[in-house]
């Protein structure tokens, strides 16, 4: 059940819809902070985000300040994203250029970096790209807003592989071909598209099905948590080859590796080559 404490939060660090993190006051206050603390205020700035810190009620971490929870949640996810790469990505022809789109707080951009020449890392919350830049730098990682003035940075024609885990589940089906026009635009003719995706299952309601709720619950879920939509194999397949994609395969993630992901383990990576 959400609280009124974080619901104010969400709400305050709101920058459009479900742009959490996008008030223009988050990369403000950051962009302010002293050196010696910008890592922990960005770590706190995270917390304003339904993305982030959503087991600090957990009883095993019951023991730990705010501080010290945020702290292991940072150590968590650069674990879970080191062990992601290794296992999904380790074995791939990245190429040279890679974007991840969606990048969040950098956790797996910055893995990515160790072996290509550079990586693009791209959100829509600009509050979240400025805690990224923070948290997790690179010399041959530039992070960038993902609107079409931030993603003027990335050359049209000119990435060889789009990476993208934990957003196109998050995405309105609008929003969802926004997405997949950048990532054509910017990806060289033969690049690769691999895409971690949710299919259609009972747990997981589709767009319509979450707008369809009129109950005060499910106008607050929609209105300020993070939507989790499902699109079947042959919507996923149909929007991705309108925009300019072939090869088009979708596999479980289980066939990729044995390691069981608590996050995406039981969900699906769509793979694809840009025409």
């Amino acid at each position: 059940m959400l609280s009124v404490r974080e619901l104010v939060k969400w709400r305050l660090a709101l920058g459009g819809d479900q742009v959490f993190l996008g008030a223009r006051w988050i990369s403000n206050m950051l962009a302010r902070t002293p050196e010696s603390k910008k890592f922990s205020r960005a770590l706190w700035l995270l917390s304003f985000s339904p993305h982030y810190y959503h087991l600090r009620n957990a009883p095993e971490y019951s023991h730990m300040s705010d501080t010290e929870y945020r702290r292991h949640f940072f150590e968590e996810s650069r674990s879970s994203r080191e062990k992601i790469h290794d296992e999904l990505f380790e074995n791939m022809d990245l190429g040279k250029v890679v974007v991840d789109y969606g990048c969040g707080p950098g956790y797996l951009a910055r893995v990515l970096a160790r072996k290509a020449e550079k990586v693009f890392a791209c959100d829509i919350s600009s509050g979240t790209i400025a805690c990224a830049g923070v948290i997790n730098p690179a010399d041959n990682l530039v992070y960038v807003t993902a609107d079409e003035k931030g993603l003027t940075a990335v050359p049209d024609g000119s990435v060889d592989s789009v990476i993208s885990i934990n957003m196109v589940q998050h995405l309105k089906v609008a929003a969802y071909r926004k997405v997949l026009s950048f990532m054509s635009r910017m990806l060289k003719p033969g690049g690769k598209l691999v895409m971690h995706i949710q299919l259609s299952d009972p747990e997981w309601k589709t767009e319509e099905e979450w707008r369809s709720d009129k109950s005060v619950k499910g106008r607050m879920k929609y209105e300020f948590g993070i939507h989790c939509f499902s699109l079947s194999e042959e919507m996923h397949k149909s929007l991705v080859a309108e925009y300019g994609f072939e090869e088009i395969i979708v596999k479980p993630v289980a066939s990729f590796t044995e390691h069981r992901f608590a996050d995406i383990g039981d969900q699906h990576m769509l793979t694809a080559t840009r025409l």
